[in-house]
């Protein structure tokens, strides 16, 4: 009976715990999505892999007011790119898109997907073959399958880049390497003139999610100080003005899984997958930073001494 109370009161912790909505993550190398409890770092599976396709780092994009995650994958029978959407209830793939991007040595570098939550029109961009082997960023309908040209971007890839869509300023960010190779960039995307213009990432901005409350993205970024003087930060970058503004520092972490981030925006929290400094062989820890306190609240030990079975996505759907 001890055992059965005991039981009760955990499942009604986890459940008040996680009120504000849902953590979810895909696995990899090939597409399974989870949920993920942020108190343990457990990943429950939904569904079953989808495995006639494979995933990159944060290579996709939730859109929770139609229930789907959106992936950009590589199919593995015919090494075509296609635009995924997966059902966040069943793990089901529900749509399947073929895209104009050619496959590389590295799946899913110098591509990006980002799903605009007022229309439910998903942004992609990737090498194109017909557009001189450029970055071409398009919008598909997914429901058409109508694909629509944007702007053509002529930098080069960056591998675990980051990418972001403001749908109060109808924007889309993405990091390349620009100036020949010579830097690490944000190019910002203007979806309403569709041109562009590139800006530096002076701290390090490595993982974005729009935040609809301040109306800003929100991210995990490493300030540099000097060579031997650097310790990761909270930050904000606004659309508006096109300017960072450090929240907070967050000390005690260094290496990360670029690009993987996830806003709770409702509890206002935010997860990232993080290691500690000093400790190379130390397992990674699912960071979650509050906002309201911009501290650590609880940090559980996820996917082994090498980050093995770490999710290659994160992502939150708010009640």
């Amino acid at each position: 009976m001890l055992h059965q109370v005991f039981a009760l009161v955990l499942l009604f912790v986890s459940s008040a715990y996680c009120a504000t909505g849902v953590l979810y993550g895909l696995s990899g190398p090939t597409v399974g999505l989870v949920s993920i409890d942020p108190r343990t770092a457990y990943q429950r599976p939904i569904g079953t892999t989808i495995n006639t396709e494979l995933e990159a780092q944060q290579l996709s994009s939730i859109d929770a007011a139609n229930n789907l995650i959106y992936i950009v994958g590589l199919n593995t029978t015919t090494a075509g790119v296609n635009l995924i959407g997966v059902d966040l209830t069943t793990g089901r793939q529900r749509y399947q898109i073929a895209l104009p991007f050619a496959s590389s040595a590295f799946v899913g570098v110098g591509q990006i997907v980002e799903v605009d939550t007022n229309s439910g029109e998903v942004y992609v961009a990737g090498r194109d073959p017909q557009k001189g082997n450029q970055h071409h960023v398009v919008s598909v309908n997914p429901k058409s399958g109508a694909i629509t040209s944007i702007v053509v971007i002529a930098d080069g890839d960056v591998l675990g880049g980051i990418s972001g869509f403001d749908p109060k300023n109808q924007v889309l960010w993405i990091e390349y390497a620009t100036n020949n190779g010579q830097a690490i960039s944000l190019v910002r995307v203007d979806l309403k003139t569709r041109t562009y213009a590139t800006y530096p990432n002076p701290i390090n901005l490595e993982t974005m999610d729009f935040d609809p409350v301040q109306g800003v993205f929100v991210g995990i970024g490493l300030q540099v100080d000097s060579p031997t003087s650097y310790y990761r930060v909270f930050l904000t970058l606004d659309s508006t003005t096109n300017q960072f503004r450090v929240v907070s520092k967050i000390p005690g972490y260094f290496i990360i899984r670029a690009a993987e981030g996830a806003l709770d925006y409702v509890g206002r929290k935010y997860y990232s997958i993080l290691q500690p400094v000093g400790k190379s062989t130390a397992p990674f820890q699912l960071v979650e930073y509050d906002m309201k306190s911009n501290t650590v609240m609880n940090h559980p030990l996820i996917g082994g001494n090498s980050c093995n079975t770490c999710p290659w996505s994160l992502h939150f759907k708010s009640n």
